[in-house]
């Protein structure tokens, strides 16, 4: 078996340098769009303005990625 591993970057949240990063990972990869969410009704106290970056988050990319149909038989 064969597994491709990325970077964790979740145990790594203390160290980001944006604050919207960091609040993303918090929330387990939450979209930007909810965290501003819960920002605007006053859900989480301390959480900032989030602002939306430019880049893409490679956990979230990879983890939808379609993957191979499993075959429901044994070949005969």
């Amino acid at each position: 078996m064969n597994l491709d591993t990325i970077e964790i970057q979740c145990l790594s949240a203390t160290s980001v340098e944006e604050e919207s990063w960091l609040w993303h990972y918090r929330y387990d990869h939450l979209n930007f769009k909810s965290l501003n969410q819960l920002n605007n009704k006053q859900m989480v106290s301390g959480l900032p303005q989030i602002q939306q970056p430019a880049k893409i988050c490679e956990g979230y990319v990879i983890g939808k990625q379609p993957r191979k149909v499993f075959k429901t038989s044994a070949p005969k």
